[in-house]
């Protein structure tokens, strides 16, 4: 062998050993990165994280917007600005000098009444009672036979009486009508 033969033979070696090491690179290269299919269950993976928070987002919009409408409903409550009507034009018939309870109910707000009476009787009145912790309250209003009487109230339980003290004998019942108004 001439020592031409053997550079050319050293020569082939080192070319034999850099493309080895070029291919060694480029599978090492190759081998990490994901397949398609790795990347697209990927892609799958974090849209549907993205929708769960997007669902979640809407959840919390939903209840940001519930509770300013309670904030604005309890805000409402607090200026009196709230009504219900507990007795609507109800025509009750008593004989004199008598009295009824019209209504027993519970109220959850402080507020007051607003009772409209329309009577066949001077001596028609309204009475409110309730209890509140340790307060007690007992009012009575004559209000005639036309008239609008206020009454403040507290959360809890109330009594509301309709009467007259009508000694009248040729009247034998007296007829009131009556609306309870509720502000709160």
């Amino acid at each position: 062998m001439s020592k031409n033969n053997n550079n050319i033979i050293i020569a082939l070696g080192i070319i034999c050993v850099i493309l080895s090491a070029g291919l060694i690179a480029v599978v090492a290269n190759y081998s990490g990165r994901p397949s398609t299919d790795d990347l697209e269950s990927q892609v799958t993976s974090l849209q549907n994280q993205i929708n769960s928070l997007n669902s979640k987002v809407s959840d919390y919009e939903k209840q940001i917007d519930d509770l300013t409408d309670e904030n604005k409903e309890y805000a409402s409550i607090i200026a009196l600005e709230e009504n219900m009507v507990l007795i609507g034009g109800i025509t009750y018939e008593q004989d004199i000098d008598n009295e009824t309870v019209i209504s027993e109910c519970e109220l959850y707000y402080a507020g007051y009444l607003e009772i409209q009476v329309e009577s066949t009787s001077d001596t028609t009145y309204i009475q409110v009672s309730y209890k509140h912790n340790d307060l007690e309250f007992n009012q009575t209003v004559t209000v005639g036979q036309e008239g609008t009487a206020y009454f403040p109230v507290l959360p809890g339980d109330i009594t509301i009486i309709l009467g007259n003290t009508e000694t009248d004998v040729e009247t034998e019942t007296v007829d009131t009508t009556v609306t309870v108004t509720y502000i709160f």
